[in-house]
């Protein structure tokens, strides 16, 4: 994984070099930050063992990711990025400290990125930007476990593509820290139509949408900084 990384930076110092050579500005970079996710409805569950718990609305993950953008104008930019993060969601009793039931799931999301700059791009100065785009997102491995039983693989339940929306701000320092707050909400189901998992172990109602959503609080660095200086 680090090699990966690190051959992708590689890659992309290279290509800004050319780039930035040629008055076309790349930027590009690492992210690492907090992700608060959950998944909606988890709440209606009927399951005589996990009746009356009450769905969680903080569910910390540590995301980390890669991304780059092309500014081809002072107030626009279109980019890519790449998280790696987990969602899920948990179940918890009132009154009891432990998690009644939990979904973990890791996963690998593709964000195409438009970013607006309504006071413009200038080197020397801060930047603020407005992000908004589509989401793809690709779980990786998926568990389930309920209180004090063996936790379990259910990756077959979910579904193995998921698209989704997101909107967020961001500052970028004069020296390249970046700071980002960004929110997103799954227009996908987690679970597949026919997921036994929800319908009959969970007893969630076929009709009840499974979205996922998360809330990410990164910092970051702009190794494009790097290269103009």
């Amino acid at each position: 994984m680090k090699k990966t990384v690190l051959a992708l930076v590689s890659a992309l110092t290279i290509l800004a070099t050319s780039l930035q050579a040629q008055d076309m500005p790349l930027n590009f970079g690492i992210k690492v930050g907090l992700v608060n996710s959950g998944i909606t409805n988890l709440g209606e569950v009927k399951k005589a063992t996990l009746k009356d718990s009450k769905n969680s609305m903080f569910r910390p993950w540590v995301g980390t990711g890669l991304f780059a953008e092309y500014a081809f104008h002072d107030y626009v930019s279109a980019g890519l990025d790449v998280l790696y993060a987990g969602t899920g969601g948990k179940l918890t009793k009132e009154g009891d400290s432990n998690t009644a039931y939990s979904i973990d799931i890791h996963q690998l999301s593709t964000i195409p990125v438009l970013k607006v700059y309504p006071m413009g791009c200038e080197e020397d100065e801060g930047i603020l930007s407005i992000h908004v785009g589509p989401e793809f997102t690709f779980p990786l491995t998926a568990s389930a476990k309920e209180k004090e039983q063996d936790s379990k693989d259910i990756k077959e339940h979910l579904n193995s593509f998921r698209v989704g929306l997101f909107g967020g701000l961001g500052y970028e320092f004069p020296f390249g820290l970046l700071l980002e707050l960004r929110g997103s909400y799954g227009l996908s189901d987690v679970f597949k139509k026919d997921s036994k998992l929800k319908t009959e172990e969970l007893e969630i109602a076929a009709d009840k949408s499974t979205n996922s959503w998360y809330t990410n609080l990164s910092l970051g660095y702009n190794f494009a900084k790097l290269i103009i200086e």
